[in-house]
């Protein structure tokens, strides 16, 4: 299909799990005006609040691979192309 996905906006954060179930260990995320539920361990919260930042850095090191072409290059090039796609199409 290669629809261009819109995310939600960040930067997210990691909060408490709003469940209020005593001894809950998971974690959420949250925007300042969107909260997404609970049930993340710490690593993947952490991980999703860092998946914003993760994706602009990885589109400007793409902007700058292809500028280097070359076996390693290349590869790196691919491997970031397939990531983004990944990310941003459906």
């Amino acid at each position: 299909m290669n629809a261009q996905i819109e995310h939600t906006p960040g930067p997210w954060r990691i909060v408490a799990c709003p469940c209020q179930y005593e001894n809950c260990t998971t974690y959420g995320l949250s925007n300042g005006l969107f909260s997404q539920g609970c049930g993340f361990s710490k690593a993947d919260a952490m991980l999703a609040a860092a998946a914003p930042d993760l994706l602009a850095a990885l589109q400007r090191t793409l902007n700058w691979l292809k500028y280097y072409p070359g076996r390693v290059a290349d590869g790196a090039y691919n491997q970031a192309r397939a990531a983004i796609d990944k990310a941003t199409k459906e």
